[in-house]
């Protein structure tokens, strides 16, 4: 198997893990966190639950694909060590996303086994939560930057100005992403039903009043954040698009103005409609893809170097 053949191999193995993320997100939003109990890596003390109720087969499934997706990403790591040479730029990339996959299911562990979930409103669980974002965005990272070096091995490192306005991008999305997961944690445990407080401001207002839950509290940090650190990512691809030579780095880079024009509206529907279920899982997903872009983005961009 060549590495262009790995680097395909590679691609559907994150898109797959995109699939375990967005699934995990409807584990919280179904309440199913607790399906299995206080038990991990059993389910309610059994290796397959013989009578499950829906949220059980909802966790347990969870659990299923994400030790599937280890497994898949165990199996391209060894292909890349047995196909590639010592200090190939896919390696490291790799073997920090078993890394961090790995660190995911502790995080899992540890909501499940503390009991931050169902209906925990808990600061504890909003740390956790916040984390688990963070660690998801470092193996989607690493997947996606494995893939990539699998078929552009060169890698250069960021340098000068292109590293400033990179990490700037990455600080502010990560950032962006750790505010979302706390957000969406309020709008599971505390919904507003659409129309239910009246107009934005008013709404707005009414989270901040004292004595609110803090998960109440917070929710108008995450837009604020997310339109401030939009404008950043669109400015440095518009930046992109007018500077660079490559073909392959102006696409990306309108691929991320793209996806940041959806995700944007996206996030605004998702206010105005109070936060259903499907438009969470859209805009998770949205956001994921925006991330992967920008850091894929970064890796060309660095490559050429700009």
């Amino acid at each position: 198997m060549g590495t262009h053949t790995l680097a395909r191999s590679a691609w559907l193995i994150l898109g797959y893990l995109l699939f375990v993320i967005v699934w995990g997100a409807w584990v919280r939003i179904s309440f199913s966190g607790n399906g299995c109990g206080d038990h991990w890596p059993l389910c309610g003390g059994e290796v397959v639950p013989t009578a499950p109720s829906l949220k059980t087969i909802i966790e347990f499934t969870h659990r299923l694909t994400s030790g599937l997706g280890l497994i898949a990403v165990g199996w391209l790591v060894w292909r890349i060590f047995k196909t590639t040479e010592a200090g190939h730029a896919a390696r490291p990339a790799a073997v920090g996303c078993v890394g961090f996959i790995l660190a995911e299911a502790a995080l899992g562990a540890a909501l499940v086994k503390f009991e931050l979930v169902g209906q925990d409103d808990s600061v504890a669980r909003g740390v956790v939560v916040a984390l688990h974002l963070v660690n998801t965005l470092s193996f989607t990272a690493f997947g996606a930057m494995t893939a990539y070096r699998l078929e552009y091995p060169k890698a250069a490192p960021w340098t000068g100005r292109l590293a400033l306005v990179l990490r700037l991008g990455l600080v502010g999305l990560v950032i962006t992403g750790m505010t979302g997961a706390v957000t969406a944690l309020g709008d599971t445990l505390f919904p507003v039903a659409p129309g239910e407080s009246g107009d934005l401001l008013t709404r707005i207002r009414e989270d901040a009043t004292a004595g609110q839950h803090f998960l109440i509290r917070l929710r108008f940090i995450h837009p604020v954040i997310a339109a401030l650190v939009a404008l950043g990512i669109a400015w440095t691809a518009a930046w992109f698009v007018a500077t660079a030579r490559s073909p392959q780095v102006v696409r990306l880079a309108r691929r991320l103005l793209g996806l940041l024009a959806v995700q944007v509206v996206l996030g605004v529907v998702t206010i105005a409609l109070a936060a259903p279920a499907w438009l969470q899982l859209s805009h998770l997903l949205m956001a994921q893809l925006t991330w992967i872009t920008f850091v894929v983005l970064g890796a060309a961009a660095s490559d050429e170097k700009l």
